[in-house]
């Protein structure tokens, strides 16, 4: 089956130095998502994890933080 690359994706969910769940906007494959905060990528299970569409930080962005992902999806 063929997959599609989402790069620079945003996470939803509030970044305030207190929530650690945020969320994609669509379904990943399993073991595809990479995520990055101010630029520099995160490690899955050390910094964060992922289940599903959530997305949970081990430490919670900061406000001012950018966060986003890369991943892939399956075409339809």
């Amino acid at each position: 089956m063929a997959h599609s690359h989402r790069v620079y994706v945003p996470l939803s969910g509030t970044i305030d130095g207190a929530n650690r769940d945020f969320e994609l906007p669509e379904d990943p494959i399993p073991g595809s998502v990479r995520v990055f905060v101010n630029g520099l990528e995160q490690l899955v299970d050390l910094d964060f994890s992922v289940s599903g569409r959530k997305i949970t930080f081990v430490s919670p962005p900061e406000p001012g933080d950018q966060i986003f992902a890369h991943y892939l999806v399956e075409e339809q």
